[in-house]
């Protein structure tokens, strides 16, 4: 294979892998703030748990950030042999890590207060729900391509029958396009992400002095005055007010 070949097919590859962790990471979002947020249907002692032992609340995630991607990682989204088990839990690991990062994004400085107050985590979230909307519909188009016989039900053929090279070609014109929107934010995603995450670290460092633990930090052990209390909340009220 010459390597002009292979460094594209790499690439294709990483951005594939990129993307799929962008999508586990918009799920595993969503069941944090069902599951492991303010509302616990485990009972008080669950929710006690989960609020006050971080290697617990960690533990958790993994392995709702593991079963995710296991569950998005059979057959390979149906685009070929799934990953490898050792594969899929350094994906885990990697997407753990990152959710992580993104979560101390939601620390430190407010990143706007219009239309309401947003931190650098809620900004983050926009471009990564477009990257998984995109990628929604670059997999319809794909299976549309393909003349299933779900797809062409959807495009008004008959079931079993498939539809004109003409169609196929249409279709597949915009799916470029579409990677470059799903790339480009996938990119705004992690950047505005780094920028929450080093401006959080900066905020936190500043406040705790000698106490700070990069450590503690990255996986949100709070300690002191890194604790939630209600006055850090009405410090925030204070905050925006002045805004």
């Amino acid at each position: 294979m010459p390597p002009r070949e292979r460094y594209l097919r790499l690439t294709n590859q990483a951005m594939e892998v990129a993307i799929d962790i962008a999508k586990g990471t918009l799920i595993i979002f969503v069941l944090q703030m069902l599951v492991l947020g303010g509302w616990n249907p485990l009972g008080c002692k669950a929710d006690f748990v989960l609020r006050h032992s971080p290697l617990f609340a960690q533990l958790a995630t993994f392995l709702v950030i593991y079963i995710v991607f296991v569950i998005t990682g059979v057959e390979g989204g149906g685009k070929g042999p799934g990953p490898t088990p050792v594969e899929t839990f350094l994906g885990a690991v990697a997407a753990f890590l990152i959710f992580n990062i993104a979560l101390r994004a939601g620390e430190g400085v407010w990143a706007t207060t219009w239309p309401a107050p947003y931190t650098w985590l809620g900004v983050a979230l926009l471009p990564l729900v477009i990257c998984m909307v995109i990628s929604e519909i670059r997999g319809d188009i794909r299976r549309k391509a393909r003349g299933t016989p779900q797809a062409v039900d959807a495009v008004g053929g008959q079931k079993g029958s498939h539809i004109t090279p003409r169609t196929r070609q249409g279709l597949l014109r915009y799916d470029p396009l579409l990677h470059l929107v799903q790339m480009t934010a996938a990119g705004a995603f992690l950047l505005l992400t780094g920028i929450g995450f080093f401006k959080a670290m900066a905020h936190r460092k500043k406040r705790l002095g000698k106490a700070w633990n990069p450590i503690d930090f990255l996986f949100g052990v709070r300690k002191g005055k890194g604790a939630c209390t209600a006055a850090s909340f009405r410090r925030y009220a204070r905050n925006l007010a002045r805004k």
